[in-house]
């Protein structure tokens, strides 16, 4: 037998998500933060390695206009970016962050989804077109329900009840003026 003798990784080339962002809420951290390992070309983690590593949004269908809240830096320890706290406040699906370093190879993560928070308020969405009276609006009102983050809150289906603005004397609302709200709308 041989004496005993080390194996070290490569120089750092590439950095690799350990852990992808788990699904969340709008404004809640994510329950599994991101975790980046700084590897070689073999995929051994470069555990002498120390530089900064950063995340950011960059795909997904509301990646647009989304803010990745948090520290989106941190230095790695051992090879390893662990990051904290991190959320979005713009629900959509189909996000990935992208890590990088200086001078290594960027990594993706897998998709996550950020579901809108509960609701707290209605908005007017679509408001009623004129029209004279005992006709039909040619355009119906539309309410839309939103969480603190002006997401559409898709799980609200509570009922939504229009009445005629207050200090209008003598006129009636006719029709249907309570409905249930189908995915927030």
């Amino acid at each position: 037998t041989s004496a005993a003798f080390d194996v070290t990784s490569q120089p750092a080339s590439t950095l690799v998500f350990s852990s992808s962002p788990s699904n969340s809420t709008a404004g809640v951290a994510f329950a599994t933060q991101p975790s980046v390992s700084v590897r070689d070309a073999y995929g051994n983690t470069d555990t002498s390695f120390t530089g900064a590593v950063t995340v950011a949004i960059t795909s997904g269908t509301g990646a647009a206009g989304a803010t990745l809240a948090g520290t989106a830096t941190v230095n790695a320890v051992a090879g390893v970016a662990d990051f904290s706290g991190l959320n979005i406040v713009k629900a959509s699906s189909g996000y990935k962050l992208t890590a990088s370093a200086t001078g290594l190879t960027s990594g993706n993560s897998d998709a996550f989804t950020i579901a809108a928070d509960i609701a707290t308020e209605l908005v007017v969405s679509a408001s009623p077109g004129n029209t004279r009276s005992g006709v039909a609006f040619a355009t119906q009102p539309v309410i839309t329900a939103r969480d603190q983050y002006g997401n559409t809150a898709s799980g609200f289906t509570g009922a939504v009840t229009m009445v005629i603005k207050t200090g209008t004397t003598g006129a009636t609302l006719a029709g249907f003026t309570t409905v249930s709200a189908v995915a927030g709308v």
